[in-house]
């Protein structure tokens, strides 16, 4: 029941940002005429990641290595210019050339056992809203990730602070559960 009114107030605001904002219009049809080179770019770089991750499967290139090692990579296509990224637009795929298919199965299962046990695992019913937001945020993240390196650090250290909230303290009780215990004095 929310949906239609958020939509219709966020696309009230853009519209307004757009004209009131000096430049902001500018802007946004210097970006969307600029697109397609960064979109030639994406191409060409995840199709050299491929023919990466196919040169070596199991432990990659290294940490890091991309850069340095995608250019025997990179084939010229006839349907769009060459042009070369120094990072991957896509986590996925720069884990799997960096850390090769291993590693990233490995960074895999550790994302969701942490998200995937923040999200699930049972808890005191306080926690439930810090389950809710971990799902929004880990969403948010996993989408971010097939779009753009993980160049900023405070989206990811968000997701596993998060993670890390909606887990809760191990063993914890609520202050009703304890007693107290007098001794007696002499």
């Amino acid at each position: 029941r929310y949906l239609l009114p958020t939509a219709a107030a966020a696309l009230v605001l853009i519209v307004g940002a757009l004209a009131v904002i000096p430049g902001l219009s500018g802007k946004v049809n210097k970006r969307r005429n600029d697109n397609s080179e960064t979109i030639w770019a994406r191409k060409n770089s995840n199709a050299a990641a491929l023919r990466m991750v196919e040169a070596r499967p199991i432990l990659g290139f290294g940490w890091g290595r991309f850069a340095a090692a995608s250019p025997p990579y990179y084939r010229q296509t006839q349907d769009y210019p060459m042009t070369f990224l120094e990072h991957l637009h896509n986590v996925y795929l720069s884990n799997a050339v960096e850390l090769g298919l291993l590693g990233a199965a490995l960074w895999v299962a550790a994302l969701v056992a942490a998200v995937g046990g923040g999200i699930l695992r049972r808890g005191p019913p306080e926690l439930r809203p810090w389950k809710i937001g971990l799902l929004a945020v880990a969403i948010a993240e996993l989408v971010g990730w097939a779009t753009a390196p993980a160049d900023y650090v405070l989206p990811t250290v968000l997701l596993w602070l998060w993670a890390g909230l909606a887990w809760g303290g191990r063993g914890a009780q609520s202050t009703a559960s304890y007693t107290t215990v007098t001794t007696p004095t002499s």
